[in-house]
């Protein structure tokens, strides 16, 4: 009885150790990956009056799996900057497998705020600068265990003025429109 106990226990580790092995090796395939920001997009934006009171962006990161086996990714939590000064943080929580050779792209939602920057600095800003950690996670199992294991990726963008710009137009021309009646 304690053979087949002692054999039973030997071969759950060994196959725990495999699985935890198989994991690991391929978080260390997600750092191999090819990481980018590809573009953002204004999704709404907030006037009072017609002054930009914040704008709301998807962000696309795109993960490029350059290496022969399944990579997971956990989460990404960043960081946007209005040229140099932090405007807000975002946390884009959603697991993903990428296949090898294949790519994925995950649109992160964020909110920028506008005032503080543009009082602090005295103009416009020019660029939106976007710093993230994409995180990865290990599987046990059926488990999921967080590790502290993270990819850098950072891009910056000019701020699409034009599509800002062209909303203020629209809008204040509506103001006009009513203050005529």
């Amino acid at each position: 009885m304690k053979k087949i106990f002692l054999l039973c226990s030997l071969l759950v580790i060994v196959s725990s150790c495999k699985t935890m092995d198989d994991n690991i090796n391929a978080r260390k395939n997600l750092s191999k990956c090819k990481y980018e920001f590809e573009k953002i997009e204004v999704t709404n934006i907030k006037l009072k009056g017609l002054i930009i009171r914040y704008v709301d962006f998807n962000i696309y990161l795109k993960i490029t799996n350059t290496t022969n086996n399944d990579v997971a990714l956990d989460r990404i939590e960043g960081k946007i900057f209005l040229d140099k000064h932090k405007t807000s943080n975002f946390k884009h929580k959603k697991f993903i497998r990428i296949k090898p050779g294949k790519s994925a792209i995950e649109p992160v939602t964020t909110r920028v705020i506008f005032p503080s920057v543009v009082k602090s600095i005295g103009k416009r800003p020019k660029n939106i600068i976007i710093k993230a950690k994409a995180y990865v996670s290990l599987l046990v199992g059926s488990g999921n265990l967080k590790t502290p294991v993270a990819i850098e990726v950072q891009k910056k963008f000019p701020i699409p003025y034009n599509k800002i710009d062209k909303e203020i137009k629209k809008r204040s021309k509506k103001i006009l429109i009513r203050k005529e009646r």
